[in-house]
């Protein structure tokens, strides 16, 4: 049968054609670990990012918190508190300047408002009055100063974009000063028994 010869080799041309098809494709492929290595780029990138966006969003909440906590000692605490509070505020306005800049550069936004623990914890401070207020105001702003300290000191050692650590190694310590001051004013009106260490 002619016309089955003639579709044989029709059939093995086609087959033959597909081998080397498939055969070139897989000289042209490239070896795994050169193909793995680009995602495993962006995965670490993705990762890096993630990391500093952790650390914009908890510095901005512990911004806001801290904002809240200078104006409402500044209404409320007695005259060494109030005195502290100022400085305290005006150091948390710049910081939170730069936070939002920051995080809008990376396409991020910032906290508005504090979250519920932060707000529970602002709102029994806020119902208290006199020395009870100063006590607890400095306790919890050597407090929220400390975990400030160990978060701007972990992103400044290993932040990934150069603006993040930047902003976290020069906010560092200033924010080791303030507690200094909060500790030395706490200490010296007696709302502190003892220095913390």
């Amino acid at each position: 049968m002619p016309g089955d010869r003639g579709l044989a080799f029709v059939i093995i041309g086609l087959i033959g054609a597909t081998a080397l098809w498939v055969g070139d494709s897989r000289i042209r492929a490239p070896h795994p670990a050169r193909a793995l290595a680009p995602a495993l780029g962006e995965f670490a990138a993705q990762a890096s990012f993630t990391q500093d966006a952790r650390f914009l969003e908890k510095a901005g909440e512990a911004g806001l918190a801290g904002a809240f906590m200078g104006e409402l000692a500044e209404r409320k605490g007695g005259e060494r508190i109030r005195s502290l509070a100022r400085d305290v505020s005006a150091d948390f306005r710049w910081f939170n300047q730069e936070l939002n800049r920051i995080a809008s550069s990376r396409g991020l936004s910032m906290p508005v408002r504090l979250n519920a623990e932060k707000r529970a914890a602002f709102d029994r401070l806020a119902e208290l009055n006199g020395a009870a207020f100063d006590t607890l105001w400095a306790s919890r702003a050597i407090e929220m100063h400390d975990d400030a300290v160990d978060a701007l000191a972990s992103e400044a050692a290993t932040g990934a974009y150069p603006e993040i650590k930047r902003f976290a190694q020069q906010s560092l310590p200033g924010v080791q000063r303030r507690i200094v001051l909060i500790e030395d004013a706490a200490f010296e009106t007696g709302l502190l028994k003892a220095k913390l260490e």
